[in-house]
């Protein structure tokens, strides 16, 4: 289907900020990415709804990226609109002792921190993990054995052809990296209930949990965190090493050194060159281990699957 892209961009710029062929690259984690046809910013609720709305009606094909941590995409880009979810929606509040709601485009990190500061906490061995709270709610992101959803009690989103509906955890029926959310749908905030601690006791949890990250993972690298879930009872990491593929590149990319799952772009690494150690990894770990690795991280604007 073709897309009149020069009346989509007059039409959204209407309603919010656009720009067009802008070098996905510069919205993530990994530093890698063609540009997109349109990215457009909408900066409040209300500018979200309209855009989102124009999309669905016109059935423009577009993707959300909030802070771009676990996301892959293709040299190539994206033939479509991406949607910036920098917007805060105007909210991380404290609704009833306890009981946060915490808008999806803020930083894990700062919805975090702001509870520990009015003493509340739970989940603070998340507090390192560098994406948004939509981010954390789509794959009920989760370290050190504590999860995202062991303290979400409902989530608000914007669902085609619905508007707004709030789910229940249960109704979302979160699993280990993911949960069931609508097609198409938009997270809007997700609201936790945390527990009553002293805030210098979860601040120290906090730098401890940061500490420990650092050790073991490459923070300071162009990444997108863990690439492979980890099997059952397994850990990916320890297959990939026990391959002997640290160190591994391709290009610009290398498997890194520190944290056998993690994928490195040292400079000027090409979506190409990460496909290629992936489907390496792959085979290598399938040959000895018989065990096939599945994606964690999100890919965008690939023709085949990788």
């Amino acid at each position: 289907m073709g897309y009149d892209w020069d009346k989509i961009s007059a039409d959204l710029s209407q309603i919010a900020d656009v720009e067009r062929e802008k070098p996905l690259a510069e919205m993530t984690s990994f530093g890698i990415g063609g540009p997109a046809r349109i990215v457009a910013q909408p900066v409040d609720r209300d500018e979200i709804e309209a855009v989102i709305e124009y999309l669905w009606r016109n059935e423009v094909p577009f993707f959300v990226i909030g802070r771009g941590t676990n996301l892959l995409v293709a040299d190539e880009g994206f033939d479509g609109v991406v949607v910036g979810a920098s917007y805060d929606l105007g909210e991380i509040r404290e609704i009833e002792e306890g009981l946060w709601r915490w808008g999806a485009g803020i930083s894990l990190w700062r919805a975090i921190s702001r509870a520990a500061e009015r003493g509340f906490g739970g989940i603070e061995p998340l507090a390192g993990i560098p994406g948004s709270v939509g981010g954390a709610v789509v794959m009920n992101a989760s370290a050190y054995g504590v999860s995202f959803f062991d303290v979400v009690k409902t989530v608000e989103l914007l669902v085609p052809q619905q508007g707004y509906v709030r789910l229940s955890s249960e109704e979302l029926a979160p699993d280990y990296r993911g949960a069931k959310i609508p097609e198409g749908a938009l997270i809007v905030a997700a609201e936790a209930q945390l527990v009553k601690k002293e805030p210098e006791k979860i601040r120290s949890e906090i730098t401890d949990y940061l500490s420990r990250r650092a050790k073991t993972q490459p923070v300071n690298e162009r990444s997108a965190g863990c690439v492979f879930k980890n099997p059952p009872g397994m850990h990916a990491g320890k297959l990939i090493d026990e391959c002997g593929l640290k160190g591994y590149s391709v290009g610009g990319a290398q498997v890194s050194e520190v944290h056998a799952n993690f994928i490195i772009n040292r400079g000027g690494a090409k979506a190409s060159d990460v496909v290629a150690i992936i489907r390496h990894i792959r085979q290598t770990v399938f040959k000895r281990f018989g065990v096939q690795l599945e994606l964690e991280i999100k890919t965008l604007g690939f023709d085949e699957e990788i």
